[in-house]
């Protein structure tokens, strides 16, 4: 072994790496894990449950293990699917991966049949638990995807007709957990939606920096060497620092902190160094840049423009900004993305890309008045990040 080798385990620094797999990765959330066996897993009273959870709490870990667990167990014929609405961010984009998912087999052909055509995925998914007999279990992750990409004027739509694919079946044949990250979207859900979940809404609270740092010392033992770290008090500190730095660029977030400590320990390596406080500053600095090309980049081409736009607009104007100290207009923005667009898309359109961006924390907007005129100002949140996630994007 090399003086420089530190990594022993690449993959567990890596935080999708599927914690259930290495029970001893997870830190426990007792409460959490008891309403789930209650209300979801239990078969004698299961409903449909509602998760939120700031990133990075351990919602969907949490939720595989339970799972996980539960195939494992010799209990009722069942199927279970996860489903990320990354992948599907319309109802009926995520109606037809389960859809999908389900027609294997003899029940291919049924479905080529029958269903296909006509696009009735509830219809196939209703058929197929009947006539199996079996009780369909949906993780569907990250379901707030499903609000602000819809067209539907029902944001819930998606929620709504997946709580509701088993209500003509007998009690918990079709049962869900939602999850989400997204605060408030409880709030934007219909009355109907929520009353069908009323009572089976859990929240993940966020960690401390104590947990962070035991979700931190777990990754160590599995994927680092002892020459990772100078002695066991700088690995203390520096495990530390990382939490910090988790908690400062999101709320405490496990996922954040595995990030850091992974990009800490291959830059560490590269250098043949001991991972150090410099090194994890460094780090933390790059996966912020990362984290914002890769929200960039999820959003088209268009919206690179238009933050290349701000970008060069509020580094321009810092000392004179129209009507909003640190804001740029939107028809100063509009005007000035025309003119570098090759193809510029319509002011609706502009919009909609710029509130994906607010919600995304890359953009505030703020309103003000000239005379009785209403006047809509954005401002980069991070100006630097931004500036070199558009960097890196190139």
């Amino acid at each position: 072994m090399g003086r420089g080798k530190i990594i022993k385990n690449k993959d567990v620094l890596n935080p999708n790496f599927p914690a259930w797999f290495v029970r001893d990765l997870i830190v426990p959330r007792r409460k959490e894990i008891k309403f789930l066996r209650e209300n979801f897993f239990d078969t004698k009273h299961p409903q449909n449950v509602y998760i939120f959870g700031a990133p990075g709490t351990g919602k969907t870990t949490i939720v595989c293990l339970l799972i996980d667990e539960y195939v494992r167990s010799p209990a009722e014929n069942k199927k279970i699917i996860y489903i990320n609405c990354k992948e599907a961010t319309t109802k009926n984009r995520l109606l037809e991966k389960i859809a999908f998912q389900l027609a294997t087999g003899e029940y291919y052909k049924i479905f080529k049949e029958r269903y296909l055509r006509s696009k009735n995925w509830v219809g196939f998914i209703q058929h197929f638990v009947e006539e199996t007999g079996c009780t369909l279990l949906l993780v569907v992750d990250e379901i707030e995807k499903t609000f602000f990409s819809s067209k539907e004027k029902r944001k819930d739509i998606a929620l709504y007709t997946i709580i509701s694919l088993g209500e003509y079946l007998p009690k918990g044949k079709i049962r869900s957990i939602t999850i989400t990250n997204r605060a408030g979207l409880w709030e934007m859900c219909e009355d109907e939606t929520r009353s069908r979940l009323t009572g089976t809404h859990l929240t993940f609270d966020v960690y401390t920096l104590d947990d962070i740092y035991k979700i931190l010392l777990k990754r160590v033992k599995h994927s680092l060497t002892e020459k990772a770290f100078r002695s066991e008090r700088e690995m203390e500190d520096v495990l530390l620092k990382i939490a910090k730095c988790s908690q400062e660029n999101y709320v405490a977030s496990a996922r954040e902190a595995i990030n850091i400590l992974g990009r800490a320990a291959l830059i560490a390596e590269e250098k043949k160094s001991p991972i150090t406080a410099e090194i994890v500053e460094k780090a933390s600095k790059f996966i912020r840049i990362e984290g914002m090309a890769r929200d960039i980049k999820s959003m088209g081409s268009d919206a690179v423009t238009l933050l290349e736009t701000m970008v060069e607009l509020q580094r321009g104007k810092a000392k004179n900004l129209t009507y909003w100290t640190g804001g740029i207009s939107f028809s100063e923005l509009m005007k000035r993305y025309q003119e570098r667009a090759l193809n510029p898309k319509t002011e609706r359109a502009v919009r909609f890309i710029i509130e994906k961006m607010i919600q995304s924390g890359i953009l505030s907007q703020h309103i003000t008045y000239r005379g009785r005129m209403r006047i809509y100002v954005y401002r980069l949140n991070e100006e630097e990040i931004v500036a070199k996630a558009l960097k890196m994007l190139k």
